[in-house]
This record gives C-alpha cells, sequence and structure tokens, in this order.
C-alpha cells in the first residue's frame, strides 16, 4: 500500500504542494504583467505619437513641424490628431493656401492608418516680417476633419484634385 501512494519517492501531499506552488508562481507572473502594462500605456500612446511625428516630418520637412499631438480617453488609444506645421518656402497668400491644403491630403491620408484617429485638426503658420523688419511666425490657416469626412476616399486621384485646385479639399473637412 506505501509502494502506491509513493510514486518515485513522492507522496501525493508532495504533488498537491508542487501544484500549488505551481499555480501561486503562476499569479504572480500574471499580476507582474498586468502591473507592467499599467506601467507602459504611456509608452504605447508615445509610440503612436512618434511614428506619426516621424511620417508627418517626410511630409512636411522636419524643421517645418511645430508639434504633433495624438490624444484620447485616459489608457486607450489615442483618437483626435493635432497637427501645427509651418507652410514654407511661399510666395503669396494663394500659394499658402495650397500647398497647406496638399500637406493636408498627405497628413489625412497617413491618419488613414490609424483606425482609431476619429478627428484631425491640422494648424498651419506662416513666417511673417513686422513693420521693424523682425522676423515670426503667425496662425494662418485651420484645417479640422472627421472620420465620417474622409470615409471612402481615393488618395491618389484626391490628391490630384487638390494640386488643379485646392478648394477641393473641402469635400473632406472644412478651413477655418
Amino acid at each position: 500500500m506505501e509502494n502506491k501512494e509513493k510514486i518515485n519517492n513522492v507522496t501525493p501531499r508532495q504533488i498537491e504542494d508542487r501544484k500549488n506552488i505551481k499555480i501561486g508562481c503562476l499569479t504572480i507572473v500574471i499580476l507582474a504583467c498586468v502591473i507592467v502594462s499599467f506601467y507602459y500605456i504611456p509608452d504605447i500612446v508615445s509610440f503612436f505619437n512618434n511614428s506619426m511625428e516621424d511620417e508627418i516630418k517626410t511630409i512636411v520637412g522636419k524643421k517645418n513641424v511645430q508639434s504633433v499631438n495624438l490624444t484620447g480617453v485616459l489608457n486607450q488609444e489615442p483618437d483626435f490628431l493635432t497637427v501645427q506645421i509651418i507652410v514654407r518656402p511661399i510666395i503669396d497668400k494663394k500659394h499658402a493656401i495650397r500647398k497647406f491644403a496638399e500637406y493636408v491630403v498627405e497628413i489625412a491620408e497617413k491618419a488613414e492608418k490609424y483606425p482609431n484617429i476619429n478627428e484631425i485638426r491640422i494648424i498651419g503658420y506662416v513666417e511673417t516680417i513686422d513693420k521693424k523688419g523682425n522676423k515670426g511666425i503667425s496662425r494662418y490657416i485651420m484645417f479640422t476633419s472627421t472620420k465620417e469626412e474622409r470615409q471612402n476616399v481615393n488618395w491618389k486621384k484626391f490628391k490630384d484634385l487638390v494640386v488643379v485646385d485646392y478648394k477641393n479639399i473641402d469635400l473632406i473637412g472644412k478651413f477655418e
């Protein structure tokens, strides 16, 4: 009888203790993973922000990006994109608006790669010179667009439409 209870010199009590130790260790590992995941949520948001910022810098030029912010509800993926860019070089007001519209199309297309982004706001600044000859940067134009407005856009053909007439940008949002 004693041989049946001992398998490889291990008693049933020892087997039960080993199972409990394994379960306890697994519980500790799971809790540690949960705690670490809450710690790294800001890094996940930062990842979205950094990759989007890199793409925007490629579009408008590194020195022309003022800021890129992805925001959302706490502990969720970001759903609101705000971009501030400097439109340069420019010849006149019409050229600034046309160039800004082209940037808007490129940025809106990139935003579509992130399904969580519901709304985008792109603010364009231009370099100015005051009456005393001092250079500065002034807010010039803003564009806002929702996911619904950007639905079903053929981006390649739409880019061409905007190049021909920048006012076509109104089809996917609005200038302010």
